[in-house]
């Protein structure tokens, strides 16, 4: 590749693979791989697939690490290079050769390689990037969580929903969600500012994960909006949690204003998936639809609705345990 990579003051840097690097297809066995790196004087082997496409990279040292795990009668000379091959994009392997020598031959001088602290970690190509996943994976799980709260973020939420959504399609069950909104959270930014906004905004978290199942979600959907996901509970079974998250936010108070109460407005819609008479974006809105219901009718309550026929059911309110009441 012609351009050159900058990054960020670390232990990253970026050098071009040497144009003598081996490019072997799927399939090569590892005795061939140990010999066309010692005759070109090269520690990294790429591997291509069928098409010619960049499948991965093979190092010496990984293939002696490789090795050292065998047992020692292990014929490891016959072993494919997929076997061992790191940073795959791809977990299809086959035991043929079926790469030309022109695909090969038109991949061998562009690649770039990422390394940190002495470890390759990417390889790109002008048409491929490899990543290791063993290095990115603690960043990609930090891109699903709320740096405030801690919860997970909306973009997690939205995938959470989609594969719990599936989930009970398959099974039969159903699946509830509530837009949970702060009251008059703006007054609280105005008033105190942002840092003392941010902390109630994390102690609210805290506290409405307690009242959740292990395995409900409970994620911050936007600004001062926070979002769960119920699976497999009826309308009636959800009085018990909605009523707790509504007890127990009207119990916290803040640092240096107890005078100043808490409470939350929130919106709940179920669905049964298997009825095929609604989308998760469907249900979502119908739960939208139940916040602003709660909003206009004083909030510091929940209303909740089923979904029947493709359309939101009467709602019902719901209020905290200390002065429940269904309507």
């Amino acid at each position: 590749m012609q351009r050159k990579l900058r990054f960020m003051k670390s232990s990253l840097d970026s050098r071009s693979l040497s144009e003598n690097v081996p490019v072997v297809p799927v399939g090569t066995c590892l005795g061939d791989v140990f010999y066309k790196c010692f005759e070109v004087g090269s520690d990294h082997v790429l591997v291509v697939d069928e098409d010619g496409s960049l499948f991965g990279v093979a190092s010496l040292a990984v293939i002696g690490d490789v090795l050292k795990s065998w047992d020692c009668g292990t014929i490891w000379f016959d072993r494919p290079v997929e076997s061992i091959v790191m940073l795959s994009l791809s977990a299809k392997s086959t035991g043929e050769q079926c790469v030309s020598d022109e695909n090969v031959r038109c991949r061998e001088s562009e690649c770039l390689t990422v390394f940190e602290d002495g470890d390759l970690v990417a390889v790109m190509t002008e048409n491929d990037s490899l990543l290791s996943w063993n290095r990115i994976e603690q960043a990609a799980s930090h891109t699903a969580i709320d740096p405030v709260t801690l919860l997970p973020n909306r973009a997690h939420f939205d995938r959470r929903l989609a594969e719990e959504w599936d989930r009970a399609l398959r099974l039969g069950t159903t699946i509830g969600v509530a837009m949970i909104d702060v009251d008059y959270f703006k007054d609280v930014n105005d008033q105190f500012g942002h840092n003392e906004g941010d902390r109630v905004l994390r102690s609210i978290a805290d506290c409405c994960r307690e009242q959740l199942r292990s395995y409900d979600l409970l994620a911050r959907h936007g600004g001062d909006e926070f979002a769960a996901i119920f699976c497999a509970q009826t309308p009636e079974e959800l009085n018990v949690p909605i009523s707790r998250l509504l007890s127990a936010v009207n119990e916290l108070t803040m640092h240096g204003n107890d005078g100043l109460r808490l409470s939350l407005s929130i919106g709940t819609a179920i669905a049964h998936p298997a009825a095929k008479d609604c989308s998760c974006m469907q249900l979502v809105e119908a739960a939208d639809a139940c916040l602003y219901e709660s909003k206009n009718s004083g909030r510091d309550q929940a209303h909740v609705t089923t979904i029947v026929d493709g359309q939101p059911a009467r709602s019902r309110q719901i209020v905290a345990t200390d002065r429940l009441q269904l309507v």
